[in-house]
């Protein structure tokens, strides 16, 4: 089925693309929530009428997301939790943890919108999870988990085990 996208979504268009998604996705996600026309010849006569405002809702937004972006990167989390002597971690830290550690620190974030490469983290160290934003808004935060009850010393030990 093809659509008219109302607005960027990643991995799909930007706004006005005229795209090609499955039948069901269009009809459950996409019109409901406002993000796509059926591609008609009414819809992209108001389309082409509305692409500057659209347009420039979509700029006003990505600008707003870039500047959230840039307080957002300047942050460090961190985290100490109960491990193990050998650094193991009594559970995992997920990806609503992380958010919780982000909306402490006073920003609102999704839980889509965040990424840890190697899945829920199992032991003490430094981490990297990806924070996107929007489609053109992707960056990275320095996550650092500690255990309350191991020494530096053994943190910077596992974390060049993981290394290597």
């Amino acid at each position: 089925m093809q659509v008219i996208l109302q607005s960027s979504i990643v991995n799909l268009g930007k706004v006005g693309d005229v795209v090609k998604v499955a039948p069901g996705y269009a009809r459950n996600f996409l019109f409901p929530k406002k993000m796509a026309l059926p591609v008609t010849e009414e819809n992209q006569k108001i389309l082409n009428e509305k692409r500057a405002l659209l347009e420039k809702e979509e700029a006003k937004i990505l600008a707003s997301l870039q500047e959230q972006a840039k307080k957002m990167q300047k942050l460090e989390l961190s985290c100490s939790v109960q491990a193990h002597e050998d650094g193991r971690l009594f559970g995992s830290i997920g990806l609503a943890e992380i958010k919780s550690l982000i909306e402490t620190a006073g920003f609102d974030v999704d839980k889509k919108s965040l990424h840890i490469a190697q899945g829920a983290i199992k032991a003490v160290g430094k981490y990297d999870v990806i924070v996107q934003l929007h489609a053109e808004v992707k960056f990275e935060l320095p996550l650092v988990i500690s255990a309350e009850n191991v020494s530096q010393e053994d943190i910077d030990r596992q974390t060049e085990i993981e290394g290597n």
